[in-house]
C-alpha cells in the first residue's frame, strides 16, 4: 500500500477561509431572525436569533474574515434582534392594557 495515497482519508485543507463558515451562519440567524419578527407572536425566537447572529459575526470577524456575508448577517441579525424587541414589547403593553380593560369593565 503506498502511504501517499490519500484513499479514505479527509481532503487537505485546501481553499478554506477562517471565519466563512460562522459569517454564513450568521447570515442565516440574521434571515431567520428577520421570519420571526415578522410573525409577531414569535418575536422571542427573533431575539434570541438575532442575538446569535451577532455573535456570530464578531466571531467571524475575530477570526478574520471581512467579506460583505459577514457584514450582511450582522445587519440582519441586529435589524431583527431590534425589530424583535420592539414587538416583543409592543405585545407585552397589548397584554397590559388589555388585562386592565378587563378588569376595569369586570369591576362595575
Amino acid at each position: 500500500m503506498d502511504p501517499n495515497n490519500n484513499y479514505g482519508n479527509d481532503p487537505p485543507n485546501r481553499n478554506r477561509v477562517p471565519g466563512k463558515g460562522a459569517a454564513i451562519a450568521s447570515l442565516i440567524l440574521g434571515i431567520v431572525s428577520l421570519v420571526f419578527w415578522f410573525l409577531s407572536y414569535s418575536a422571542f425566537l427573533s431575539i434570541v436569533c438575532g442575538m446569535a447572529g451577532l455573535i456570530l459575526a464578531s466571531i467571524a470577524k475575530k477570526k478574520g474574515f471581512t467579506g460583505d456575508i459577514r457584514l450582511a448577517g450582522f445587519v440582519l441579525s441586529l435589524l431583527g434582534l431590534v425589530g424583535g424587541v420592539l414587538v416583543f414589547i409592543a405585545c407585552i403593553g397589548c397584554a397590559g392594557v388589555f388585562s386592565f380593560a378587563l378588569a376595569t369593565f369586570y369591576a362595575y
